[in-house]
């Protein structure tokens, strides 16, 4: 009999308070892992900076509505969204930036560190205040992975 299988628990932080004071609208949390590694006001000024400069592209809307305007907000999703997707996460892997085309995933270098930000599953629900998260590309938990796979069937 072999051992268990060991997984890594993600601890996330509550940073909102400190987001508000960088002009975010939402809930934001953080990662140990990228609290641990970089300065998380660093981290919130580069997120936005990120944000403002991608005014004009029409990608980034849907982040940029629940982000900076705390407004919820419904993806675009293609009907081949677990090929695209899967195709963005492999790109985030190898050290790309970019969003994914429902715009619900973006990636960021910050101090040589691949920050990945994510819309959180309740973005959709009224009731609920618009929630980012903020990790490193090691400790995503994307949406195409089995785990995230089976909370969304």
């Amino acid at each position: 009999m072999g051992l268990p299988k060991q997984f890594e628990v993600v601890e996330l932080v509550d940073y909102t308070a400190d987001a508000g004071a960088h002009g975010f609208r939402c809930s934001i949390s953080l990662s140990n892992e990228l609290v641990e590694r970089l300065d998380v006001s660093t981290v919130l000024a580069k997120f936005r900076e990120l944000l403002t400069a991608k005014n004009g592209d029409p990608r980034y809307d849907t982040f940029r509505a629940v982000a900076l305007r705390g407004e919820p907000a419904m993806p675009t999703m293609r009907a081949n969204w677990r090929g695209s997707l899967t195709t963005f996460v492999e790109q985030c892997r190898m050290g790309h930036e970019g969003i994914s085309d429902s715009g619900t995933i973006t990636a960021l270098t910050i101090d040589r560190v691949l920050v990945i930000g994510q819309l959180g599953f309740g973005i959709v629900q009224r009731d609920r205040k618009p929630l980012v998260v903020l990790s490193t590309h090691a400790q995503a938990n994307f949406y195409v992975e089995p785990i995230a796979i089976r909370s969304l069937v």
